[in-house]
């Protein structure tokens, strides 16, 4: 589980745009705005692969396939082929890597897979799958 003290928020129109938040802000009571406006900090894609290729489960080998997403992306947006949910004890927007481990991608879908979802060294969530993932989220090799 992830506490909200392990992921720094950043204001994205200020940090990206140079553009003040504040009118937007003005109407966050109407609309839901405010998780719109800020997201966390996360690795860039290269330390996440670093970080991931460290963790002892990860054991590659001639025949496990390591793949990450393509793009960063929003927890809640991450599920499998039948449309559910794969981190479902996530219960905050927060963004950053999707890996696929896979110790036997010859087995088909006859045993567990692991989902990791990393925003940085100390905040990761680690899931286990027999499904696929949503032909939506692109994967690309490590």
């Amino acid at each position: 589980m992830i506490s909200g003290a392990t992921v720094r928020k950043i204001e994205v129109c200020w940090q990206y745009f140079s553009v003040n938040d504040e009118p937007i802000k003005k109407y966050s009571d109407k609309f839901d705005v405010e998780d719109e406006i800020h997201v966390n900090e996360i690795m860039s894609k290269k330390e996440a692969v670093a970080f991931i290729e460290t963790m002892d489960e990860i054991e590659q080998t001639e025949f496990s396939e390591l793949n990450v997403s393509v793009e960063p992306l929003d927890i809640t947006c991450v599920e499998d082929f039948t449309d559910e949910k794969v981190f479902i004890t996530a219960n905050e927007r927060i963004c950053g890597w999707l890996f696929q481990y896979d110790a036997l991608p010859f087995a088909n879908w006859y045993h567990d897979c692991c989902y990791y979802f990393v925003v940085n060294e100390t905040c990761y969530y680690k899931v286990r799958s027999r499904r696929g993932l949503s032909d939506s989220i692109k994967m690309e090799s490590v």
